[in-house]
């Protein structure tokens, strides 16, 4: 895109000035759309990340709820706060990486 450009400004020298501001305002009018689609998609994807964070803190605490004598002793405080904490933000922070695997590679296009 920038090869043709730049091919044109070498090829017409009195090419009117207007086709110039129409190619910038294009450019500016794409950029600013592809930001604010970026936001939202990722706005999206923060959400339903913490959908599924809240939802596996609270499957870990009523299964903690659950657990008879024997297993809550063998399971100590720590280890659930553990899973209901960091294990949940893993889950977290996979949801909104997972998908730059694919759209990444509509971003390098």
């Amino acid at each position: 895109f920038l090869e043709d450009l730049k091919d044109r400004r070498d090829r017409d020298k009195d090419a009117p000035v207007t086709e110039g501001w129409v190619l910038c305002s294009l450019i500016l009018v794409l950029m600013m759309s592809k930001t604010i689609l970026e936001n939202n998609y990722f706005h999206r994807v923060f959400r339903v990340g913490m959908h599924v964070r809240s939802v596996c803190v609270g499957l870990v605490y009523d299964k903690s709820l659950r657990l008879s004598q024997v297993a809550r002793q063998s399971q100590n405080t720590g280890k659930i706060v553990n899973l209901m904490q960091l294990d949940a933000m893993k889950l977290l922070e996979f949801c909104q990486n997972v998908h730059v695997i694919w759209s990444g590679l509509f971003q390098n296009v």
